[in-house]
């Protein structure tokens, strides 16, 4: 009878598992296998601790609520900015909406010059706008002269210049600071429009043009139609 008991406690030795060859990346390779291992083990959960910056330890459940309770603070700060992003588009559209509307009711290029000039600065609050025409060889030289590169009908520029980039643009009483440039013209330039700040840091490279480069197209084509 002994023997038999010794033989039978043998066999549950052997199968039981031998805890020294498991190791930490094993114990989470498969809790990431089985996500749902603590569902019906609420018994096991309540007896597990986790650190918790040296200050005691917490509840498996209780440091999951945490990370939870940490991603919603996250995505309501995102969805504020995407409503931000949001409001000041819509604001955007409308004013550039006005802006057209202005200008398809001007009767010559000087016109859409002051139009475009005046609502810029009354309804976008820039401090500079500036609106030329290339009606010469010798403009559009001039222009090269001072701003090079940055007269490209292939892309708008976005970024600080220099005082007499800026006095170029917007007239003598500039100074230094940024702008947003999009130069008229499909293939060849014909002129262009600028957003001027006083602020070196209000146009960057990361600054959206896609409104003032809807504004440009509209005014090449308006302009086609005029003369004068």
């Amino acid at each position: 009878m002994m023997a038999n008991s010794l033989n039978k406690t043998d066999a549950v030795v052997n199968e039981s598992p031998d805890l020294s060859t498991l190791t930490d990346s094993a114990v989470e390779a498969y809790l990431l296998e089985h996500p749902e291992f603590f569902k019906d083990k609420p018994e096991l959960l309540t007896q597990l601790s986790l650190p918790h910056g040296g200050h005691g330890a917490v509840s498996l459940v209780e440091r999951q609520q945490a990370a939870l309770r940490e991603r919603n603070v996250e995505l309501r700060h995102q969805l504020g900015e995407l409503t931000r992003i949001a409001e000041d588009n819509d604001k955007r559209f409308h004013l550039t909406s006005a802006l057209i509307q202005e200008l398809i009711s001007a009767d010559a290029k000087e016109a859409l010059k002051q139009a475009f000039e005046r609502h810029i600065k009354e309804h976008f609050g820039n401090a500079y706008a500036g609106l030329q025409w290339f009606d010469s060889d010798d403009t559009l030289d001039k222009a090269k002269a001072t701003l090079g590169s940055l007269i490209n009908t292939g892309k708008p520029f976005t970024g600080p210049l220099r005082e007499t980039e800026m006095r170029f643009l917007f007239g003598p009483a500039a100074i230094a600071g940024s702008a947003c440039l999009v130069t008229l013209g499909d293939k060849q330039a014909t002129g262009l429009i600028a957003l001027g700040s006083k602020s070196a840091n209000d146009f960057g490279s990361e600054t959206g043009t896609l409104f003032i480069e809807h504004v440009a197209s509209v005014i090449t084509t308006l302009a086609a139609r005029l003369s004068g």
